[in-house]
């Protein structure tokens, strides 16, 4: 093999040439490889994974929840103040809210500590998804101490 650039011959296995000491093409290969390939900002960005994305609908859930049972005892609290009962509807009604949500949030909280695992996230990426977990059993449990109580005050 000829050297490109003063055509001295060179060895084939030769990275710089003898004669006038330029990269030959194997060298330009070695460097190519040796090169440290440059990240983009877009590459940079993290992805957020499933299970962040599920464990922040748990969340919301959990939040939109706490609201209607909130708003809908608070109007039942007003109610007793200014003399007028609470119905039994009034009463299933915020059973049946608390259970929607308590049931949505229970259920998303683990699926997305459930799907956390099976992407390998590591430890800190697991951290929200088992805060919704835990949280979601709080509240499915908190759902069902009221249910007691309910039929306790029914009985």
């Amino acid at each position: 093999m000829f050297c490109k650039y003063c055509g001295k011959e060179v060895d084939k296995d030769a990275v710089i040439c003898p004669g006038c000491g330029k990269l030959t093409d194997k060298g330009n290969e070695t460097i190519n490889i040796a090169k440290p390939k440059t990240v983009t900002a877009e590459q940079k960005k993290e992805h957020i994974s499933k299970s962040t994305i599920l464990a922040i609908v748990a969340f919301s859930c959990y939040i939109f929840g706490l609201f209607l049972n909130t708003v809908i005892t608070t109007a039942n609290s007003i109610d007793i103040l200014g003399s007028r009962y609470p119905t039994d509807i009034d009463q299933t009604g915020i059973l049946i809210v608390s259970g929607i949500f308590s049931v949505l949030t229970i259920a998303m909280g683990i699926t997305s500590f459930i799907i956390s695992f099976i992407e390998k996230e590591s430890a800190y990426r697991r951290i929200f998804p088992t805060c919704m977990m835990l949280i979601g059993i709080y509240y499915f449990v908190d759902f069902i101490c009221t249910i007691a109580l309910y039929a306790a005050t029914m009985a």
